[in-house]
């Protein structure tokens, strides 16, 4: 990355910093309200997938524990 960029990055991340506590029970809060709308997925494969993606599996490279 050119280091303008990097710079940048930074700048914005060091802005954006929360307690971890505001997250402690986030993805069951998040899988409770997804359930009405996961229901209506015909297909177990459909409904799994669809829960990854919301728990931000699919597009992030933390390890979450589940």
């Amino acid at each position: 990355m050119e280091r303008r960029f990097e710079i940048r990055k930074q700048q914005l991340l060091a802005e954006c910093k929360v307690d971890p506590e505001v997250f402690e029970g986030a993805l069951e809060r998040l899988e409770q309200f997804a359930q009405p709308f996961l229901s209506w997925l015909t297909r177990c494969e459909q409904r799994e997938y669809a829960g990854t993606y919301l728990a931000g599996l699919a597009v992030s490279n933390l390890n979450r524990n589940r």
